[in-house]
């Protein structure tokens, strides 16, 4: 049924629409902007803890921040169809569900979603590959439960990222259950293997290269426990093409993402 699903969206090209330099760079929000990328990546716990009024925060909360573009783990209850009209509410009229092994992903975009691929053998969650706004994303969420099975997944999606053309402007991007070792002082193990393998195949993390400093992005307000020291696990990589790119990286911490989830949403903003 998935394989049916995709390539049907695939011909289609996704369409659901109905009717036709400093290092602390503020995001702008709303439409004051021109010629940028606004890229989000969110694990949005459960499909917004399958809570139709969460739901309905993240909707009049997306619209403010205007994202061109988000990645989405966690979809539970989520239905391709659902998902379609979902994203509608908020101006994206192109939106894929990815339902493999474990919690569903997805992606959804104001502009069409082509050359879409996905992963899902020998991946808990899955991976969507897709070609949109001038930019190649692939979308993830890491095994939660191996950190060897995240070293697995993540280097077969750099053996894709690999064959696709040299000056296409590629992100990896998602809740990846791996820590960086940009952040070592913060931890007291040395499991960076994951973050490693894309550093040294010439993927950049967006946010360091903004922020240089460390900011959690697991948990937030609302799921933070004495016992829960934060972690940053959630990330947008680019590589050269793309970073070159890049403006502004922030996690957008607010009254809002403080309940909404139990992580905190990325978002990146780039020179189109």
């Amino acid at each position: 049924m998935l394989l049916i699903l995709f390539q049907g969206c695939l011909m289609q090209g996704c369409l659901i629409k109905k009717d036709a330099a400093s290092h602390k760079k503020e995001l702008v929000p709303g439409n004051a902007r021109e010629h940028t990328f606004r890229l989000l990546t969110y694990n949005v716990l459960t499909g917004f803890q399958k809570d139709a009024q969460q739901a309905e925060r993240f909707i009049d909360w997306v619209k403010h921040e205007n994202a061109d573009v988000i990645g989405f783990e966690e979809l539970s209850t989520f239905t391709q169809d659902s998902l379609e009209r979902f994203a509608r509410r908020y101006g994206h009229n192109y939106a894929l569900l990815l339902k493999g092994n474990g919690s569903p992903i997805g992606i959804t975009s104001r502009y069409p979603l082509t050359g879409v691929k996905t992963i899902t053998e020998s991946m808990h969650h899955g991976c969507i590959y897709a070609e949109t706004g001038g930019f190649s994303l692939f979308v993830t969420h890491l095994s939660p439960f191996s950190y060897e099975k995240c070293i697995e997944e993540i280097n077969g999606i750099l053996v894709k990222a690999a064959g696709l053309p040299k000056n296409r402007k590629i992100m990896i991007l998602g809740d990846l259950n791996s820590f960086s070792p940009a952040d070592s002082l913060h931890y007291n193990h040395h499991r960076f293997g994951v973050i490693q393998s894309l550093l040294d195949n010439g993927f950049s993390d967006t946010f360091m290269q903004i922020n240089h400093s460390f900011e959690s992005s697991f948990p937030t307000l609302k799921y933070i426990q004495k016992t829960k020291a934060p972690t940053r696990i959630d990330y947008i990589f680019a590589n050269k093409a793309a970073l070159q790119r890049v403006a502004a990286a922030r996690f957008i911490k607010d009254s809002v993402t403080n309940k909404l989830s139990d992580h905190y949403p990325l978002m990146i903003e780039l020179n189109q």
